[in-house]
């Protein structure tokens, strides 16, 4: 369906409906645009699922969602998109082996929760690069999931997964400490505060050295002090 243009949508603003689909290969890219939610739910793409230079409008009323892909399985999903979509993508339940994305493949909400993925590729400069090494690539991606309306844990524990399994331990205690600062919105304000001292002292464990800094900190603070005011002696 390459350069392909879906522009009348039907029921409930949907132009493209493939849900339980089972294909090799689906090409929606090189100008691919779709005036209408494009609805994947179910669908099991056993090679290539590719949206390359693909516009997804959503639907003409600006609600709604772009890309439903509910339970959507694939291989190979490149979401590298000529814009950011006007709508919602939905990837709850989706299982990919290899994402490809780039800065125009999200919109400003994002349903991440249960999507699993063995590897992450970004489209730079016409590149693909491997997104893991790069030196905000931590910090992109929590923003990536903090475009979710909800605060669930799993799209944080699966992207520190895959920083373990790539070897930087450092960018998944990141993401894991990211999760326990969005779950601490959540909370009451007692908790919220105690959460605060953790994060502040040890960094919900995943920062350990900070209370060897604070033990460090106190001591030269005793120290300073009882030079400058030697204790009175009593009995």
């Amino acid at each position: 369906m390459r350069g392909a243009l879906p522009e009348r949508p039907g029921r409930r603003g949907v132009a493209l409906a493939l849900d339980n689909a089972v294909a090799s290969t689906l090409d929606l890219s090189d100008g691919f645009i779709a005036n209408g939610t494009v609805r994947l739910r179910g669908a099991r793409i056993s090679d290539l699922l590719t949206f390359e230079g693909a516009v997804l409008n959503g639907p003409p009323d600006g609600h709604g969602s772009s890309l439903v892909a509910l339970l959507m399985q694939a291989v190979d999903f490149d979401f590298t998109l000529a814009r950011p979509p006007s709508g919602t993508v939905d990837l709850r339940g989706a299982q990919v082996s290899y994402l490809h994305d780039s800065e125009r493949s999200w919109p400003e909400a994002v349903e991440p929760d249960g999507f699993v993925y063995g590897s992450i590729k970004v489209d730079e400069a016409g590149e693909r690069r491997e997104a893991v090494g790069r030196r905000d690539s931590a910090a992109h991606r929590v923003a990536w999931i903090r475009r979710s309306p909800g605060c669930s844990p799993q799209p944080y524990e699966q992207l520190a997964s895959w920083y373990r399994k790539a070897g930087h331990d450092d960018d998944a205690r990141r993401v894991l400490l990211a999760k326990q600062r969005h779950r601490r919105q959540t909370l009451s304000a007692a908790a919220r505060v105690w959460g605060h001292l953790l994060d502040v002292t040890v960094g919900y464990g995943y920062r350990p050295w900070l209370a060897g800094v604070w033990l460090l900190a106190l001591t030269l603070l005793g120290t300073l002090s009882f030079s400058t005011h030697a204790p009175t002696p009593v009995q």
